[in-house]
């Protein structure tokens, strides 16, 4: 199993770095309701996983019902944004009054699609979006305007060095300090580059050793 889904945090506690982020998101949920958000910032820094999150605290096992994941990247144009609006108005099936609409790698959205969710954000029938994006400037000024703005700042190196050696220690594989320091030093703050690199060294003996660490 790949570490990177296995180690995946599932609720605040878990959460690697971004402390004020957690704790005004932490906030919202506890009082049952969330503003529309713009997450942005550096890929492999916690924005779709905090997205999840908030599903997982607000919903809890009618997450599936309520929390509607969208990759922008994917379905970026009007017709797609039709359908992602409307799913969103249908009723819940649950005992919640909304659902999340949540839209992963916005950046990819056609200016003319993200037109179309301006006056759903604005109206907040029955729905509440969650925007994620790599760079913010990719987003028109009217969808920021309707957003609570959360920047993901690239991990610091110490943070990333604590979660590699805790997930080492939970798979029982025993890497060399030096090792380990190299890899969350090369990442440049993206904590998932660096989980999936240590992986990789960990399937790795004698002279692959070298010749990976080598690289980077």
């Amino acid at each position: 199993m790949y570490w990177i889904e296995k180690y995946r945090p599932q609720c605040f506690d878990d959460v690697v770095g971004h402390k004020d982020i957690v704790l005004t998101m932490r906030e919202m949920v506890e009082e049952g309701d969330i503003a529309n958000m713009l997450l942005y910032g550096k890929q492999g820094t916690g924005k779709t996983t905090l997205a999840h999150i908030i599903g997982n605290e607000l919903f809890g096992d009618t997450k599936d019902l309520d929390f509607i994941e969208r990759n922008a990247s994917q379905e970026r144009g009007v017709e797609a944004m039709n359908v992602i609006i409307n799913s969103g108005r249908c009723v819940s099936l649950s005992q919640s009054h909304f659902k999340i609409m949540f839209l992963d790698e916005a950046d990819g959205i056609t200016k003319e699609a993200q037109r179309m969710l301006r006056r759903p954000m604005e109206t907040q029938n029955g729905s509440r979006f969650i925007i994620a994006c790599n760079n913010i400037r990719s987003i028109l000024d009217p969808i920021i305007s309707r957003c609570m703005l959360f920047e993901f700042k690239p991990l610091d190196n110490q943070s990333i060095i604590l979660k590699l050696k805790d997930i080492l220690s939970k798979e029982g594989v025993d890497i060399e300090d030096r090792e380990v320091r190299m890899i969350a030093e090369s990442v440049k703050g993206d904590l998932r580059s660096a989980i999936i690199k240590i992986q990789q060294r960990s399937y790795l003996v004698g002279d692959e050793v070298d010749r990976i660490l080598g690289g980077l």
